[in-house]
Parts: C-alpha cells; structure tokens; sequence
C-alpha cells in the first residue's frame, strides 16, 4: 500500500512541506488546494495587495534550485495564479521538478491509486 501526504494551504511556501516529506518519506503526496505557483513578482501583482507582499519560496523550485523530494500534485485553490496555470490545457500537467498541477477538477489513476479532486473554486 502507498503511504500518501495531504498537505493545504501551502501559499507558495515548499520548504517546509519539503522538510516534512523528507522526514515521513510519503509516495506520493497531494496538496489540495492554495498551492501558490507563484513564479515571480509578476504573478503576485496579478491578484493585489494579499498577493503582492506574500513571500514564497517556490520560485527555487520553479528556477530549477530545488527539487521537491517526491511527486506532488495539486488542485487549484482560491489563491493560485491562475494567468498562469490556465496555460495547461492537459493534466496532470508538470511545472517543475516533480510538482505537477491537476487543474480544477481531476479524475484519473496516480501512482496506482484512483483519485478524483474537485476545486472549490
């Protein structure tokens, strides 16, 4: 059986979801929303003031720095920069290094597993 992390409300900040994963040595981990792929400055301005001064870390990721330790899928939250995730017409679609995104909705087999995850937004 595979052990699987849940993890949510990440706002773009990996490193200690990274830590965690590190230590419990999941297969597979799903992260359900307010992910935050936020890429850059650009992607922050986009939605105002809350976005504007959120501090992230997944620019490391996004920039080829870091790599998440194991594959992490996520579903599209309230708080994702969504001018840029639309781009992914196919899913999972990758966005780095063993972070793929699963868009609003996603039905599909992952690792072995079945999984359907509907956004609430």
């Amino acid at each position: 059986m595979s052990k699987i992390m849940l993890l949510g409300d990440l706002h773009g900040k990996l490193i200690n979801a990274h830590k965690l994963v590190d230590r419990f040595k999941p297969d597979l981990v799903l992260q359900v929303g307010d992910f935050g792929a936020y890429r850059n400055q650009e992607d922050k301005d986009f939605y105002g003031t809350y976005h504007k001064n959120i501090i992230t870390d997944f620019e490391q990721y996004y920039d080829d720095n870091m790599q998440f330790p194991k594959p992490m899928y996520f579903i599209g939250g309230n708080h994702e920069p969504y001018q840029y995730l639309d781009k992914f017409k196919e899913y999972p679609a990758q966005i780095c290094n063993n972070i793929k995104y699963l868009g609003r909705q996603f039905v599909g087999s992952l690792n072995g597993l079945n999984i359907v995850a509907i956004s609430g937004i």
